[in-house]
């Protein structure tokens, strides 16, 4: 295994990926990076524009990283229009971005389709742009952060921007499990609570971030995700094991799915295909083709004592993790083949990278991240 040691200066790591035994099929290789804490939450950003953007969450901070996967980090040779390079030739490594001291434990982070790290100034210097809500668990409060970076044609850092602006939303009584923006313009941020609601607030460049649209929900709200290609529809999962998408303009219910298993603990609506959704709920789980059936299309019952994430790669590879040991596996659902399966003593949070199959994975003092052999 290749460990990489975070960088306190935006220096550059180059590294291959070291070959992992495992008791599965030998389908992954696998790099760590370092973390002086417990990770509590990993996420990639899911928008063209950012994804090699990389947040890592400990008990009171936060740390953001790029990657890079290809020679130098070259974005020329990448760019938000081409297709993903061959998988056999990428080369891996990171740059730290920077670290924020929240002051508060959170477990949910959402990136905003305004964090931008592909714009180019005239003079060749990189202009770039990060933008993420993170919930705060003392006072189930959301705050937004934004800050401007400069980086030379040599990718070494220009110290001239270092305001990080912030905003503030309260709202919730309980603690928020998840977040997100809407995919278009990140105008709007939806949240979903332990108070049995779901809210979307109408975010703009001053302090005066309002509730745009109100759910109460019959149990926990435990995840809402926004899609790329339906940005009219909100699609919310409760604990009691009942998944709904909402209009965002009729601001009415229009389906509604069931496992009915509780509890329900993680659910995720597939990227590449926005009739996919799936949920981890008690030791299961379930899947669907939203345009077929309301029932599901697939039930997986695993040996876990009890699921607590789970993330769509795309309409075949997905990730979970459960007791006991923070047990993680990386299977096929189709075929049921296993990519990966690996203890972790602590730690928590998975994250797949938009355009290549790279799992992020929180993990005590570290984040671990998978590269998956899958064409």
């Amino acid at each position: 295994m290749e460990v990489l040691n975070r960088s306190k200066n935006g220096n550059m790591f180059d590294r291959g990926f070291g070959t992992k035994a495992t008791s599965t099929v030998q389908l992954f290789d696998e790099v760590t990076v370092n973390m002086s804490k417990n990770v509590n939450f990993v996420q990639f950003s899911p928008f063209d524009s950012s994804f090699d953007i990389l947040a890592a969450g400990t008990l009171d901070s936060i740390s953001v990283f790029r990657i890079c996967f290809v020679n130098e980090c070259n974005r020329q040779e990448m760019d938000a229009n081409e297709q993903s390079p061959n998988q056999e030739e990428l080369k891996f490594s990171f740059q730290f971005i920077h670290d924020y001291i929240i002051g508060s434990s959170s477990n949910s982070i959402a990136f905003s389709p305004k964090t931008n790290f592909m714009s180019m100034t005239p003079n060749g210097n990189q202009r770039h742009l990060l933008c993420f809500a993170i919930a705060a668990d003392d006072d189930y409060g959301i705050r937004i952060l934004s800050q401007q970076f400069r980086h030379d044609s040599n990718n070494l850092p220009i110290e001239d921007d270092k305001q990080t602006n912030q905003q503030f939303i309260i709202g919730h009584t309980d603690y928020i499990n998840d977040m997100s923006f809407e995919p278009e313009t990140g105008n709007l941020l939806a949240s979903t609570s332990d108070d049995c609601t779901c809210c979307v607030w109408s975010i703009d460049d001053s302090d005066k971030n309002k509730l745009d649209m109100k759910i109460l929900l019959s149990s926990p709200g435990m995840n809402v995700k926004w899609h790329p290609s339906e940005p009219n529809k909100l699609f919310v999962s409760e604990k009691k094991g009942i998944i709904r998408f909402y209009d965002i303009r009729t601001r009415m219910a229009v389906l509604s799915f069931e496992c009915n298993r509780y509890p329900l603990m993680a659910s995720d609506w597939c990227n590449e295909n926005s009739f996919f959704i799936g949920c981890a709920s008690a030791k299961s789980l379930f899947f669907w083709d939203t345009s077929l059936t309301s029932l599901p299309i697939k039930q997986i019952k695993t040996s876990f004592e009890g699921l607590s994430e789970f993330e769509f790669y795309d309409s075949k590879i997905v990730a979970y993790r459960g007791r006991p040991n923070n047990f993680l596996q990386i299977r096929n659902f189709v075929n049921n083949q296993v990519y990966v399966e690996k203890d972790f003593v602590a730690g928590r949070g998975l994250s797949w990278n938009r355009k290549m199959p790279f799992l992020a994975v929180g993990g005590p003092n570290a984040i671990h991240i998978f590269k998956i052999k899958y064409s």
